[in-house]
């Protein structure tokens, strides 16, 4: 039996051997489409994958083939969490129409002890699979090592029922996060998976399918609105939550893959670490082209400030921009001390438009946004800072300003800080030059303070 399942292969399997169940046909032979050969490919070779996906395109299913697959060869229990009992239970039944339909040659380990409505036992193996609809209730008390997330976005209490999901984490979890967008709130955690680097991310829209002609775009544009269908078919994530994202992914996406000359002067934006487990960056520009981004962990403010100085030394910048809130005054004072040309960034001062910004920080994170929109900035593929980037989000105060979350509501909701988009900003902001600085009695208590944060 064992020797049987080192000649399987669970994409093999699902290309040459599966079945499937259709809306309009009970039983089909899986033909796979160019797409699907290529997601089959992703889901084998990376175990976490975030999928941004076209409403009916058939993601789900190929999903469900894989994952049953590779559960059939290698054992291990299989959840599908979806978000309604509809969508559950048509996933269900293609893990069990795909089963029932292998040859018989594969029967030793397809042989069902247990098949009810609600999940299955693989007898060979003692293997479970179970289809769900996800609610905070769902999944403490099984633990799969196989997940299918679909239609995260759609989940009801989305952060708790993926908390009663994961549970402690998952690592040794082979997990597909899939869903198109929903610009409600529920839609935000699904985003902020997309854009976490530990997930490899792809996406699909209605095009890859070939049943998808100019007929059947007409058809669908008719039905919906133009940011409807951009939602449901086009995979629109700025769509979805232009609503308050300061910098829409597909801006951030374009930036990374355009191409511009450094040209201008080098300015170094300066972001200082807080807290233990945050960064200190360094971002560095030529005009609109980011050269570089250097991150530094656990350093104290000395040496953060002589790491800089090595960094001005080869780059020779015209401003070295720097956050002087908390522990970044020190670093502020010791770069003027060395006659660097380093410039006061206060994100809590007021703004050049007061009537329209709240502070500084919320008028140069619009200023960034400028540039991205207008296609005036060039980044590196950083997936830490396009994650940072498209997670900020803006909001109108009392009295009518933007205003930006700050770095603390970010760590408290994602569990991280925006030091490198803050560093990013930075590099871009409208400053003048400021006055030679000076350790005083207090900026050493201060420092002291924050140095014991960040070593604790």
């Amino acid at each position: 039996m064992s020797d049987l399942r080192k000649l399987l292969d669970p994409v093999w399997l699902v290309e040459n051997l599966g079945y499937i169940r259709t809306q309009h046909n009970p039983l089909v032979k899986f033909k796979p489409w160019e797409w699907q050969r290529e997601f089959l490919r992703i889901l084998d070779k990376h175990d976490k994958v975030v999928l941004l996906k076209s409403r009916d395109i058939g993601a789900s299913t190929v999903a469900v083939l894989y994952y049953t697959a590779d559960t059939i060869i290698n054992g291990g229990d299989f959840l599908i969490a979806s978000y309604k009992k509809e969508s559950a239970a048509f996933l269900y039944e293609n893990v069990k129409v795909f089963i029932k339909n292998l040859p018989d040659v594969l029967k030793p380990v397809t042989e069902l002890i247990e098949d009810t409505k609600h999940g299955l036992i693989i007898k060979s193996s003692g293997a479970h699979i179970k289809a769900v609809e996800m609610s905070p209730k769902v999944g403490r008390s099984f633990r799969a090592i196989r997940i299918l997330a679909s239609e995260v976005a759609h989940w009801k209490e989305p952060r708790k029922s993926w908390v009663a999901l994961t549970g402690a984490g998952t690592k040794g979890v082979k997990i597909c996060v899939e869903s198109t967008p929903n610009p409600a709130p529920e839609g935000e955690l699904f985003e902020e998976i997309y854009t976490n680097p530990e997930y490899y991310s792809c996406e699909y829209d209605w095009r890859v399918s070939p049943e998808h002609d100019e007929e059947w775009e007409r058809k669908r544009r008719s039905e919906l609105t133009d940011k409807e269908f951009a939602i449901e078919y086009e995979c629109d994530l700025t769509k979805s939550s232009e609503g308050n994202n300061v910098i829409p992914i597909s801006w951030v996406d374009g930036a990374i893959t355009r191409i511009m000359k450094p040209e201008g002067e080098i300015v170094f934006g300066v972001d200082v670490a807080r807290y233990g487990d945050d960064e200190s960056v360094v971002v560095i520009r030529q005009g609109p082209k980011v050269l570089d981004i250097k991150p530094f962990r656990k350093i104290d403010t000395m040496e953060y400030a002589g790491r800089i100085k090595d960094l001005a030394e080869k780059y020779s910048p015209s401003k070295i921009i720097v956050d002087v809130i908390g522990v970044g005054s020190g670093v502020y004072d010791r770069l003027r001390e060395q006659e660097l040309p380093a410039v006061e960034f206060n994100s809590s001062e007021k703004a050049e438009d007061s009537e329209r910004f709240a502070n500084k920080r919320a008028e140069s994170y619009f200023g960034l946004r400028e540039r991205f929109k207008d296609g005036d900035i060039d980044i590196p593929n950083d997936r830490i800072l396009r994650q940072q980037l498209t997670r900020q989000t803006y909001k109108f105060n009392s009295r009518g300003q933007i205003q930006i979350q700050s770095k603390e509501e970010i760590k408290k909701k994602y569990g991280w800080s925006p030091d490198r988009a803050d560093a990013l900003m930075m590099a871009f902001a409208n400053v003048k030059k400021g006055k030679i600085g000076i350790y005083t009695d207090v900026n050493k208590e201060e420092i002291k303070k924050w140095e014991s944060l960040i070593n604790s």
